[in-house]
């Protein structure tokens, strides 16, 4: 039995289109995303399009592990007067904080440099800790949002850290998939 071998060619369209699919994607897949430094236009249903990464941010509540989070101060010895945060749940978590302003003069952490929205983020491992700073006492006003952590989840903080959202990149936004014509 002989095969037709115009039947076995897959037309040059389908071939395009599934490699520009293939290849959109990986413009957040490879590496991890620096929303800190990048800027966003946020959408009538919430989401939000960063400008700098064709790649559209949904808010997905259900990450929210906020609750695994408690505030200790160090346990060894030579980290005895720094403040941490831990983990005590069974998975990592993505988590952004800051400290309320009380006039120890905290920098960047402060929660009132944050203004409408920060990205910065770290992940904590199951049972890990994340210290926070020296001068910070474990009774400060810490503000945070942890998020499940998994590939593309990401934790922010707005409105001055008084509110938290957990996001998911959901792949290429409609302007990066245009065609460039």
């Amino acid at each position: 039995m002989r095969l037709n071998p115009t039947l076995l060619r897959p037309s040059l369209s389908l071939l395009l289109a599934a490699s520009i699919a293939a290849a959109l994607p990986a413009a957040h897949a490879d590496a991890a995303l620096n929303l800190a430094t990048s800027s966003y236009t946020e959408t009538a249903d919430g989401a939000l399009l960063l400008n700098a990464e064709p790649v559209r941010l949904s808010h997905v509540p259900t990450l929210v592990a906020s609750d695994c989070i408690k505030v200790e101060s160090g346990g060894l010895a030579r980290q005895r007067d720094r403040t941490q945060l831990v983990n005590t749940c069974a998975h990592a978590v993505k988590l952004s904080y800051c400290i309320a302003s009380d006039g120890n003069g905290n920098g960047a952490m402060r929660c009132d440099r944050i203004g409408r929205r920060g990205f910065e983020a770290a992940t904590i491992a199951a049972g890990k800790r994340l210290t926070v700073a020296t001068t910070v006492p474990v009774d400060a006003d810490i503000r945070w949002v942890a998020c499940r952590a998994g590939e593309h989840h990401y934790s922010t903080l707005i409105d001055d850290g008084t509110r938290g959202e957990c996001l998911v990149a959901e792949g290429p936004t409609a302007i990066a998939a245009a065609d460039p014509r």
